[in-house]
């Protein structure tokens, strides 16, 4: 990386979890200016997005994120584990990228390429938003109450989306 770039680059991470001192660590020794903002309350969330240039959600197991659905509305380009459901709004290299995160390689190469391209950026941002703004909610139903019929309960019929809409 650049040192110009490495200097003018700025992450902000949202959240709390067991890892954040190994993180910590390895922050300060990229040289990256990395700011931990702990626990953020969902109802600030836009308040990160609407800063951001670009967005990452590199979990290993999540059933449907919705921050990644939050970040394609607020225009951003995403870069999402292929272990969250949400991978499947993701059309890589349309209007994200879907990574494994263990392929540490190819996620640096996609953020290099994001940080260097504005117009990258700015594509992948509108169509990220093209995206979840047609996006049928059904799908979503769908997930809950496959996540409500894992935990142990029964749903005799799914709920009617055209009000939803």
């Amino acid at each position: 990386m650049p040192p110009s770039l490495r200097q003018s680059m700025q992450v902000l991470l949202v959240g709390n979890g067991p890892t954040r001192h190994h993180l910590e660590s390895i922050a300060l020794q990229s040289g990256i200016n990395v700011h931990f903002l702990g626990h953020v309350e969902p109802a600030n969330l836009y308040l990160y997005y609407a800063i951001a240039d670009i967005f990452v959600h590199l979990t290993l197991k999540d059933r449907w994120s919705q921050v990644v659905n939050e970040a394609m509305a607020s225009s951003l380009p995403v870069i999402v584990s292929k272990y969250d459901h949400a991978v499947e709004l993701i059309k890589s290299g349309e209007n994200g990228f879907a990574v494994k995160p263990e392929e540490r390689d190819e996620i640096k190469c996609i953020m290099m390429e994001l940080a260097n391209s504005p117009q990258l950026r700015e594509k992948l941002g509108r169509a990220a938003f093209s995206t979840v703004a047609s996006e049928d909610v059904s799908k979503t139903v769908r997930v809950f109450q496959e996540v409500i019929e894992e935990c142990g309960a029964t749903i005799n019929a799914p709920p009617s989306t055209e009000n939803l809409k």
